[in-house]
């Protein structure tokens, strides 16, 4: 955020990286609502709050899958 705050065209800069980042968690399938992120100088807040509500499901999601891994694992050195 320094970064972009320090910089000669801020504004547009901070427009490119924001548009960039929705782009790009949307395509790792991230289930967070960005529609009303415009600025990640503005709205850092808001999207650290998403991000971690994110991080906390992909971790859920990854301890479900290592349960059921483990328990397949399980029934098969009982077979």
């Amino acid at each position: 955020m320094a970064i972009i705050q320090a910089a000669p065209h801020k504004e547009r800069i901070d427009k490119i990286i924001t548009r960039w980042l929705k782009r790009h968690l949307q395509r790792l399938g991230a289930e967070v609502d960005l529609n009303q992120l415009n600025s990640l100088v503005e709205d850092k807040d808001m999207l650290a709050e998403n991000l971690e509500n994110w991080a906390q499901q992909e971790r859920q999601e990854g301890e479900k899958l290592g349960i059921e891994k483990t328990a397949r694992n399980l029934l098969k050195l009982e077979c």
